[in-house]
């Protein structure tokens, strides 16, 4: 039974280290592309996927949306990206292209609705009407 629990501390440990060095990478793309480094910077990304593959370490949204699907790049705004923001009704999207390949990244929000407002201020009327706890 101490094997199991020592290979998982260990497992957590390399998980542990391998997030550290992939924004370390990421971060040192996210520099390459701003001086406009492409080629560096595709390298430090392609890196960056690959030891999340490695290790089976999931990468955060702000991360992942920030590299191109398709050439690799990693989208700075202004540098390798263009931003357009589009409010339709209760939708916000947010449209990135790449300027190294063109490919268009699309991230789409919904607005909270009246229903979620009112539920909010419900709970906080609810909240200052009960006596405080101490």
């Amino acid at each position: 039974m101490n094997v199991g629990i020592n290979m998982l501390n260990k497992i957590k440990y390399v998980r542990d280290l391998a997030r550290q060095r992939a924004m370390l990478l990421f971060k040192l793309a996210a520099e390459a592309a701003e001086r406009g480094e492409v080629e560096w910077s595709r390298r430090y990304a392609w890196l960056v996927l690959r030891l999340s593959q490695a290790v089976r370490y999931r990468l955060p949204k702000n991360v992942k949306r920030r590299i191109c699907k398709m050439c690799r790049v990693v989208l700075v705004p202004g540098a390798t990206a263009r931003v357009r923001i589009r409010s339709r009704g209760r939708h916000v999207r947010i449209t990135v292209t790449c300027l190294a390949c063109g490919y268009i990244h699309r991230i789409e929000f919904k607005k909270p609705g009246r229903s979620c407002e009112k539920k909010l201020d419900k709970r906080i009327e609810e909240e200052e009407g009960r006596p405080k706890q101490s």
